[in-house]
């Protein structure tokens, strides 16, 4: 993710991550159904592997404040008795640029409960982003681009096996 990061101000990264909640699928179930947030995320294995630094170095996540959206059974409001529920799909975000030249922020973070056609709940968020405009000539304007695994060949890439399927990302190149 380090070559990705450095070559754009400002990276969204989201997707199905596919991490989980540590834990039996009965305990996290009876945590997400009294409210153990606190628990919840202590126990997320995305967050704890980005904090010891082992994954996604560079990019954070707003502050999850809503029930994992997956396993469902799909059509309904039900987790899947056989698999953990956790937070699987992510939007993760950095800014690398100067402050007085771009500035991101994180505005809200949230599944969409009212989509139940799949076994995932998805998630949306919402970000301002503040770019400046070129102050001289010689400054490139920021061009826009977004990538996806099957159009993204021009883009630094992290190794085949350490990307997770789906993922997308939108960014703005001012190189």
């Amino acid at each position: 993710v380090a070559p990705l990061l450095a070559s754009y101000d400002v990276v969204l990264w989201g997707g199905d991550l596919n991490y989980r909640i540590q834990g039996t699928p009965e305990v996290v179930r009876h945590l997400v159904e009294t409210g153990m947030a606190e628990v919840l995320h202590a126990n997320d294995q995305l967050r704890l592997q980005m904090r010891k630094g082992k994954v996604l170095q560079g990019l954070e996540e707003q502050a999850i404040h809503f029930p994992p959206t997956f396993k469902y059974v799909a059509h309904s409001e039900e987790y899947s008795l056989k698999r953990i529920p956790s937070w699987t799909d992510r939007i993760l975000h950095a800014c690398n640029a100067k402050p007085t030249i771009c500035c991101l922020t994180p505005l809200y973070y949230s599944a969409v409960g009212e989509l139940t056609s799949s076994d995932h709940r998805p998630v949306i968020a919402g970000y301002d982003l503040y770019i400046t405009r070129p102050q001289s000539p010689s400054h490139k304007a920021a061009v826009p681009s977004l990538a996806d695994n099957d159009n993204a060949a021009g883009l630094p890439r992290m190794p085949k096996q350490d990307q997770s399927p789906g993922w997308t990302l939108a960014a703005s190149n001012t190189m």
